[in-house]
């Protein structure tokens, strides 16, 4: 009885010593999974540059000067619908632009393009000047190229701000008539100093056309004469030679 006993005892010992250990190292295991997954889901990895990630962004474009750079059609392309798909305010220009939106267009751009360690700051400064004139440009085509008609990609609301700015913003209109009146002297400037090269350039000829009439016994040169007369130059070891190759070409085609 004594040993019916012990071995009965026995056995309930062994099965208490197997249960826990089996049990506790399930739920053990259940619980690391669970604070696992919830980690997994709550903590967000600090942004990270493209070049550090080289396996996920191998397929990206990679962005060089002598290569594939912001003049590439694709680039452009990129930079206006970064612009275009967020665009929440009536900015006139990039100074007016929060800094967590200028964050997330550079986000944005980031992940659509990489480049080398080397090349970080100009990419960075080469990626603002293009989001600032992209977005003068649009703000000037929307208010003064579509005759007030909504593009697509535009909220209604902001849409309205941005004629309501032509409109009955005074700094603007001051500083659209800054604008006009300096570009039209600039352009006034321009055209007249070619003018001015113009009538000099009428006035020798016409000074060097009297001069070949008088060795000429006074017939004046052909325009032809004339041109090849006053597109030579003299040059120290070569003699006199053609001034450029649009002269040079007339010479070929008038001796033939």
């Amino acid at each position: 009885m004594a040993g019916g006993k012990d071995g009965e005892l026995s056995r309930k010992t062994k099965g208490k010593g197997k249960a826990p250990a089996v049990v506790n190292d399930d739920h053990d295991e259940e619980m690391e999974d669970a604070k696992a997954h919830d980690l997994g889901a709550t903590l967000e990895l600090p942004f990270t540059h493209p070049q550090d990630q080289t396996q996920e962004h191998s397929e990206l474009p990679v962005l060089d000067p002598t290569t594939f750079w912001f003049d590439n059609n694709k680039v452009r392309s990129a930079v206006s619908d970064m612009l275009t798909g967020y665009y929440r305010d009536p900015w006139r220009n990039y100074g007016e632009v929060d800094e967590g939106t200028k964050q997330h267009w550079w986000n944005l751009f980031s992940k659509q393009f990489t480049w080398t360690p080397q090349l970080n700051e100009h990419v960075k400064v080469t990626v603002e000047r293009r989001f600032a004139t992209r977005l003068r440009d649009m703000f000037h085509i929307v208010t003064h190229k579509m005759n007030g008609a909504k593009p697509g990609w535009l909220n209604e609301e902001v849409h309205k701000k941005m004629m309501d700015i032509v409109a009955t913003d005074l700094t603007y209109k001051k500083r659209s008539a800054i604008i006009r009146r300096t570009e039209g002297a600039v352009r006034w400037k321009m055209w007249s100093n070619q003018a001015t090269i113009r009538v000099l350039c009428q006035l020798s000829n016409m000074q060097k056309a009297k001069r070949m009439a008088t060795k000429n016994k006074g017939q004046l040169p052909t325009a032809l004469e004339l041109f090849l007369k006053t597109h030579f130059k003299d040059v120290p070891g070569k003699g006199t030679v053609l001034v450029n190759t649009k002269a040079k070409k007339i010479a070929v085609i008038t001796s033939i």
